[in-house]
């Protein structure tokens, strides 16, 4: 690992130094030859008289040394940048070389490799699959591992915002003007620093960059086809914007009157199918255009000039029939359709471990050691529809790690971490179904799968990730801290507090026996309203009396003030949103019963079952 680092180091110094070195060797050549001209050397002569002259206490002999050095100087820099290209162009030499004899590893890499040296039919690579499937990923990978020293050029292009031909074809001069490293384009790049001159005589010898001066062979890879146009191609089936309903005007009439209205409401709905047709057909057509404008350019790349092409495009978004329409039968192609596998999902874990850095090393030792312990269990969570999207999957390790780096060092220990993990995961879950509000009600400190049996079911639960596989270490974790990152709040400033009240919550130990067994809360003299509410939705069979319900309910709610009606409304809410099969009528009564013992003014608030039975 650490030879790794060092090569990589060493690579990463010698590429942002070669630029830099050929720069300064092309000023040099500059310097030495302008010398030799005569009239020129006179013309710096004069100058170094005036500044003895005025302002300078040096004479001649300081000037003409100060040129030696910096002649010395540069005929060594020339001497370097002449080195440097010579291993340089060995070093493409030898890489080329080998890179004939390379097959690929994988499917994916043999069919590239395939397409690449295919030289019969012009024709494009097109990479299909679902949004955040490791597409892009894939290619990179690709072409830094078997193309990084390569002679053939790779242009990388993203089709964000490029909206049009004239976009993309500027986009790609562009490019190839900044991947020209040939000697000339150093040379016209320094004459520019020339004084009065210099941008003038940049800008009369500069090549002119289009795509049909780049070598041929050249690869161009076309990343987030998709985003050529704004909008969704493809879309569940929404109802139009107007339609008759089938009970209303139907009735047989022999007034005139409405007959007349009938028809006019035909009418209406006609006219509305109509507009809505239009417009769908006309963006429908304006994104056409846009794709085959561009698929025009890539055909005249790819037959033309004899470049390589590869598209990479989420096929989810454009949707399979689109994606015939404007690239495969308007060009040859081979597809490789991308799907997402452990390879992938590792890859992801991985990146976000290295491009995390926090100040306390230890913090970060925690944290790298939990998520590499949740290595195993990356199926598990990947098996929920919404984390099979990569990008998603990504956003909740980054979330655990932004979150986790908040509280101290001390705190971060694996049954913690486990929580915060899980209390996440169930948080952007929630998110992505628009049901976050739900999580109102869970308790800080109170254990996951107790919750979500209540207020859920056990259907519904995600596979939790659990480390050191013991279920009482899953305890949900705040909102405030579980949602930080994917609700965009604002940084937690009372994080110890947080960690203070999981920790000291007072029911874990119960609730993790009552998620075995219900029956066993019988056995308890300390719980809360959600224990008695976990047991009448699990317990089969109720053999308690009015007497010993009335009793467990009126401990349940000691801690309730029921002379206030915003308590006793409190505590409906709750018995509300607990998602019961069936309220048994004795509970019912002995929760009324004690509600009504607090003597509270007013109705509450609330439509269903619970409380139109508690108003009347």
């Amino acid at each position: 690992m650490q030879k790794k680092k060092a090569v990589k180091m060493a690579e990463t110094i010698f590429l942002k130094a070669k630029p830099i070195i050929d720069f300064v060797a092309v000023v040099g050549v500059f310097y030495i030859f302008l010398y030799q001209i005569k009239s020129l050397r006179a013309v710096c002569k004069s100058v170094c008289q005036y500044l003895i002259r005025w302002c300078l206490p040096v004479d001649m002999a300081f000037f003409k040394s100060l040129y030696f050095v910096l002649e010395s100087f540069f005929r060594a820099v020339i001497i370097l940048a002449v080195f440097l290209a010579v291993i340089w162009s060995l070093i493409h030499f030898i890489w080329d070389m080998g890179l004939k004899k390379k097959t690929g590893n994988n499917r994916f890499e043999k069919s590239l490799f395939r397409y690449l040296r295919d030289k019969a039919v012009p024709r494009c690579f097109l990479v299909t699959g679902k949004w955040g499937s490791g597409k892009t990923y894939e290619v990179n990978q690709f072409f830094d591992k078997y193309y990084r020293y390569s002679r053939t050029k790779v242009y990388r292009l993203s089709c964000f915002g490029l909206s049009s031909r004239k976009d993309l074809t500027e986009e790609i001069n562009h490019m190839i003007e900044r991947k020209d490293e040939s000697v000339y384009a150093v040379i016209i790049n320094a004459l520019q620093f020339l004084p009065i001159i210099g941008n003038a005589i940049n800008k009369f010898l500069k090549k002119d960059y289009t795509y049909a001066s780049a070598k041929k062979g050249s690869i161009f890879i076309f990343d987030d086809f998709e985003r050529i146009t704004s909008r969704t191609i493809t879309s569940e089936y929404s109802g139009r914007i107007y339609r008759q309903s089938p009970r209303r005007l139907h009735w047989p009439s022999s007034t005139k009157e409405f007959d007349d209205i009938k028809q006019e409401f035909k009418a209406v709905e006609q006219a509305f199918l109509k507009t809505e047709d239009f417009v769908n057909q006309n963006a429908l057509r304006e994104d056409y255009d846009k794709y085959i404008a561009v698929t025009g350019l890539i055909n005249e790349l790819t037959e033309a000039f004899g470049m390589k092409v590869i598209i990479v495009c989420n096929s989810d978004i454009l949707g399979e029939k689109f994606v015939h329409d404007v690239l495969r039968s308007r060009l040859s192609c081979v597809e490789y359709k991308k799907v997402i596998n452990a390879e992938v999902q590792f890859s992801v874990l991985d990146q976000v471990l290295e491009s995390k850095i926090f100040d306390e090393e230890e913090k970060q030792k925690r944290i790298a050691m939990y998520l590499n312990s949740v290595r195993n269990q990356i199926d598990d969570i990947v098996q929920t529809t919404e984390f099979k999207d990569m990008r998603l999957f990504r956003g909740l390790l980054e979330a655990f790690t932004d979150t986790a780096v908040l509280f101290e060092k001390e705190t971060l220990t694996a049954d913690f971490l486990n929580s915060l993990f899980n209390s996440m995961l169930i948080t952007h879950l929630c998110y992505y179904h628009n049901s976050v509000g739900d999580l109102d009600l869970f308790v800080n400190g109170a254990n996951l799968e107790f919750l979500f049996r209540l207020f859920y079911s056990s259907e519904d639960m995600p596979a939790l990730i659990r480390v050191r596989g013991n279920a009482d270490e899953l305890r949900w974790l705040d909102v405030g801290v579980s949602g930080y990152w994917i609700l965009n709040l604002s940084v937690p400033d009372d994080t110890a507090a947080v960690y203070e009240d999981w920790k000291q919550y007072p029911y874990a130990v119960l609730e993790w026996k009552m998620v075995r067994d219900a029956d066993l809360w019988m056995e308890e003299e300390n719980f809360g309203l959600l224990h008695i509410l976990y047991y009448q939705k699990e317990v089969k069979t109720d053999t308690m009396s009015n007497a010993q319900w009335e009793l467990r309910v009126k401990r349940a709610l000691q801690d309730y003030d029921l002379g206030r009606i915003e308590e006793v409304q409190a505590v409906l809410d709750m018995v509300d949103r607990v998602s019961f099969k069936v309220i048994y009528r004795i509970f019912q009564n002995a929760l009324f019963h004690i509600l009504s013992q607090g003597q509270a003014d007013g109705r509450v608030v609330g439509e269903g079952y619970i409380y139109s039975e508690y108003n009347e």
